[in-house]
């Protein structure tokens, strides 16, 4: 059996987009030293909860 990781690389506009990629890279290192196959990232445009008004 074979396992992914969908990883959604979506923050509120108030994170910080530097320490947020620092994390999401963990997170694919992380999945892929256990095994993980594959490792997909999703994308939501203009999801109203982090869009800027």
């Amino acid at each position: 059996m074979r396992f992914g990781l969908l990883i959604a690389n979506q923050h509120p506009p108030a994170h910080d987009p530097v320490q947020r990629f620092a994390e999401t890279t963990e997170q694919v290192r992380v999945a892929r030293d256990l095994g993980f196959d594959p490792v997909v990232f999703g994308q939501h445009f203009l999801s109203t909860e982090f869009s800027r008004s």
